[in-house]
């Protein structure tokens, strides 16, 4: 659990933490995009939700993490990935 796992004090542990914790809810919006797809309209895209604040997320921490060079590109194909 996540109580047991404290990155207040390491600033590199917190990154990562963050890092973690936006895979976890890149593969949420990758599975609910999924089944958005399966069921072909039958369930609706609401469970996919408005993907900015993932977006923005992924900005942040890349800047955090890497050089501002691929940013542009890899936002793009985050962008077309979560697509409905």
């Amino acid at each position: 659990s996540s109580e047991n796992f404290s990155s207040e004090n390491d600033p590199n542990a917190k990154l990562a933490e963050l890092e973690w914790k936006l895979g976890i809810d890149l593969s949420i919006a990758g599975i609910n995009h999924a089944i958005c797809m399966m069921s072909k309209g039958i369930i609706s895209s609401k469970i996919a939700n408005n993907q900015s604040p993932l977006k923005k997320r992924f900005q942040d921490i890349w800047l955090q993490r890497a050089r501002i060079g691929g940013l542009h590109e890899a936002l793009s194909l985050l962008e077309k990935a979560l697509q409905n």
